[in-house]
């Protein structure tokens, strides 16, 4: 595993970053850089949602933003950093959810779950491996706990479990299904509903 200071820029290439992601590149160079300034600063987080579902194989999508989690302990220095960088900055939900914006361009900040099922962020640090994203080394969210956070997203709005199923077909054999399970305590159910 690479140390945190290992995590750091390695340049941005336009050319190769709108084949590789095919999004707007102004949406991705800003994302880059959100990135790149959290690496520096030394932030503990895990990059997760579509960029780290697709990072682990589970097929392109747009998306509407960058979801990054961190622990509740870090968010004030996070809002801080970007707040002085010139961003704007919001929490939306105390227990759970804060924003970095430019223009129309987001990241979710994500501190827990809107359930209060998620309390820390710890071990999905500590589980997440270096990936290259945006020409940038990023801590990637375990297959296991991107599967778990995926879970709880079920409503009529909003519903994840096509990208779970896409991440457990593409994985095959490699998830650690004890990880997910124990995560879940008593809410096994909601795996099996997703299978």
């Amino acid at each position: 595993r690479e140390s945190r200071e290992e995590l750091v820029s390695v340049g941005l290439n336009m050319e190769t970053m709108q084949e590789e992601y095919p999004s707007n590149p102004l949406e991705l160079e800003i994302f880059q850089n959100w990135l790149a300034m959290l690496n520096r600063a030394q932030i503990s987080y895990v990059m997760g949602g579509a960029f780290a579902v697709y990072l682990h194989g589970g097929g392109w999508r747009d998306t509407k933003d960058m979801d990054v989690f961190l622990q509740a302990k870090d968010l004030n220095r996070a809002l801080s950093l970007f707040n002085e960088a010139g961003y704007k900055t919001e929490v939306r939900a105390a227990n759970w959810l804060a924003k970095v914006s430019h223009g129309a361009y987001f990241a979710d900040l994500i501190f827990g779950f809107w359930n209060g099922r998620l309390k820390s962020i710890h071990h999905w640090i500590e589980r997440s491996q270096p990936a290259q994203f945006l020409g940038i080394w990023v801590p990637l969210i375990s297959l296991e706990d991107l599967i778990y956070s995926k879970l709880y997203l079920a409503a009529r709005d909003r519903f994840d479990g096509a990208d779970i199923v896409h991440l457990i077909r593409k994985a095959d054999r490699e998830i650690d299904w004890k990880v997910v399970l124990d995560q879940l305590e008593g809410d096994f159910a909601l795996l099996l509903w997703h299978l």
